[in-house]
């Protein structure tokens, strides 16, 4: 959902889909490295309307790993990191009269989560939240917040 903390309501979230790739660097027997790169299709229920935006989001995490048994066949690990978002498009999605929101076409913040690896299957529940304002709209503050359930497998 986008955030827009200086107003009197409060937007609310909509599903939103990604698909992507990653690459896993194992540093040390409890430290990976992880970059991704996704296509996001998010948005948010606000004042003005649902709005949808398409974007690619690249984040890089750095994973801990608490449990590594079975040669790394098994891993439980939080991880936290950086994202870079760019989007390159914006729409309305209802009916309403009022002018689609203007928003900036880049996008840093920061993740957090919980993943576990199971075999090659990688199951991932993180938090993204912008740290850039997105409103071009001078004096507005709107920032983007997301939750992430994700399901990837590793081919190598």
């Amino acid at each position: 959902r986008f955030r827009f903390p200086d107003e009197y309501f409060i937007a609310k979230g909509t599903f939103s889909g990604a698909a992507g790739m990653f690459l896993r660097w194992e540093i040390w027997k409890r430290l990976a490295l992880q970059p991704e790169i996704e296509y996001l299709y998010d948005g948010s229920r606000t004042a003005a309307g649902v709005e949808r935006r398409h974007s690619v989001l690249a984040p890089l995490n750095l994973h801990l790993n608490v449990i590594n048994v079975e040669n790394g066949m098994i891993k439980l690990y939080p991880f936290i990191g950086a994202y870079f978002l760019y989007g390159f498009s914006m729409n309305k999605l209802d009916d309403s009269s009022a002018p689609p929101q203007r928003f900036v076409d880049t996008e840093w913040g920061l993740n957090v989560g919980l993943g576990l690896t199971l075999m090659k299957w990688q199951i991932k529940y993180n938090w993204q939240h912008s740290l850039t304002n997105l409103s071009s709209v001078e004096g507005q503050k709107v920032y983007p917040s997301r939750w992430n359930f994700s399901v990837g497998y590793q081919l190598w």
